[in-house]
C-alpha cells in the first residue's frame, strides 16, 4: 500500500504538579528546590486514585504515605 503512513503512539505529555503552600516565598533566595522523584505509571495511578477520591474515606492510605514522602521533605527544607 503506497502514500499510507505507519501508524504511530502519540508521546504521552509530562504530568506537571502544581502544590500551593499557605506562606510567602521567602525573596531572601532561601528557597530549596525540591528533591528529584522517581515518578512511575504506578505513582502517577495512586496519584490520580487519590485526587479523584469524593469522600474521606475513599482516601489511600498507600498513596497518602507516598506523597507524604514526597512533600513533607521538601516543605521541611523550605524551614
Amino acid at each position: 500500500m503506497s502514500g499510507t503512513s505507519p501508524q504511530t503512539t502519540p508521546t504521552p505529555r509530562p504530568t506537571v504538579l502544581i502544590v500551593r503552600v499557605p506562606f510567602e516565598r521567602p525573596q531572601d533566595g532561601g528557597w530549596a528546590d525540591p528533591v528529584p522523584v522517581n515518578w512511575t505509571p504506578e505513582k502517577e495511578r495512586l496519584f490520580w486514585q487519590e485526587l479523584s477520591a469524593t469522600r474521606a474515606n475513599d482516601v489511600d492510605c498507600e498513596c497518602r504515605s507516598f506523597l507524604s514522602s514526597v512533600l513533607w521533605p521538601f516543605a521541611q527544607a523550605q524551614f
